[in-house]
């Protein structure tokens, strides 16, 4: 829905507030030229549209600096723009780890108007799952029984024609304790929403195709229906490429501590080549590469604040991986595996490269 409002007094200037902050759908543009029965724009609206369109610009210019564009990115968001596009379903699969949720709520925050994005991680239930979807658009959902909750979000979803992103989709089967009960939240996005033309984006790992096959097999439920609503299935590699791995450490470890927000969100100087190496080097012995990018950092940037920095230096990588990171990861691997020998892989791959000099210059 794209509106032209030309905003005269308070209360127009009120129900748009409200309408841009709570309904994702309209777009506003606002008219140079005022109506034939008023004499002019008031200052008031000439400031508030600037403004708008300024926290518009700036929003979607925050988004995309504070993300980093991987060859797996690229991936998820030629996909989804397919999806919104259409106006179809389309599924991406792909490993934990990979960045593929990253990716996907990056490119839902630079959608307002068009997307929302909702994870199922930890939901079990019919009632929970329409909560979340509720919360996800404006509704209130603390007070409101399941059956109302289902019909106000096929109400929104059909007239506004937003696109739905849901990660951990693996949770609309039925799990476990009712393996054989038929999956009426898949079937509800078929007949509620893709018949109706309402884009879908499912998030997953290769358990989607894993419960779907289950399903078949101990219920009469077929899988046709599904599959001839889905209009691409995007299979994304295991593993990000080491340009990748460089590109997101060389991100995070530019950020300075903020003291006044409290948190490391100011952009530095370019880290030095020897932190990257180091740390994408840690990150290549690990099963989940860029997982293991994200956790060193975090260590470093502990470190640093412990000891009153606000750039990490030599140091604090130094003390990250090998006094916390690498044992903690063989403790981790250790601890999980189910019998044979204890083993060292990181420590062994990693110890040689690390060649910090503590005199190198700070992130």
């Amino acid at each position: 829905m794209l509106e032209t409002l030309p905003i005269y007094s308070k209360e127009e200037l009120t129900d748009l507030l409200v309408d841009f902050c709570i309904n994702p759908k309209v777009v506003i543009r606002f008219s140079e030229q005022p109506p034939p029965n008023r004499p002019s724009c008031s200052l008031l609206d000439i400031e508030l549209a600037d403004a708008l369109r300024e926290f518009q610009r700036r929003y979607e210019a925050n988004v995309r600096s504070d993300f980093v564009l991987t060859t797996i990115g690229k991936e998820v968001f030629e996909t989804l723009d397919h999806a919104l596009s259409i106006g179809k379903m389309v599924v991406i699969e792909g490993v934990s780890g990979i960045g593929k949720t990253t990716a996907v709520e990056a490119w839902c925050a630079q959608h307002q108007g068009q997307a929302r994005f909702v994870s199922l991680s930890g939901i079990t239930h019919k009632t929970g799952f329409f909560r979340q979807l509720a919360t996800a658009i404006g509704l209130s959902a603390s007070k409101r029984k399941g059956s109302d909750m289902q019909v106000k979000v096929e109400e929104f979803f059909r007239k506004a024609r937003l696109m739905l992103v849901i990660d951990e989709a693996h949770y609309l089967w039925p799990q476990l304790q009712q393996r054989e009960s038929s999956p009426v939240l898949v079937d509800w996005i078929n007949t509620a929403l893709v018949n109706h033309n309402v884009p879908i984006a499912l998030i997953c790992t290769d358990q989607f195709a894993k419960l779907k096959t289950r399903v078949e097999k101990h219920t009469g439920w077929t899988s046709e229906q599904l599959e001839h609503r889905i209009k691409r299935y995007k299979k994304l590699p295991s593993l990000p490429n080491r340009r990748d791995l460089e590109a997101v450490a060389a991100k995070l470890l530019s950020l300075r501590w903020n003291l006044e927000e409290q948190k490391w969100a100011t952009s530095g100087v370019a880290p030095h080549a020897d932190f990257i190496r180091t740390v994408v080097g840690y990150a290549l012995t690990c099963k989940m590469r860029l997982p293991a990018i994200a956790k060193t950092v975090e260590e470093a940037r502990y470190q640093a604040r412990k000891h009153g920095r606000s750039d990490i230096v030599a140091t604090d990588i130094r003390d990250a991986l090998l006094n916390y990171q690498i044992p903690s990861d063989e403790a981790l691997q250790n601890a999980f595996q189910s019998d044979g020998p204890s083993v060292r892989p990181a420590i062994v791959a990693l110890q040689p490269s690390i060649h910090l000099n503590s005199a190198a210059p700070v992130c």
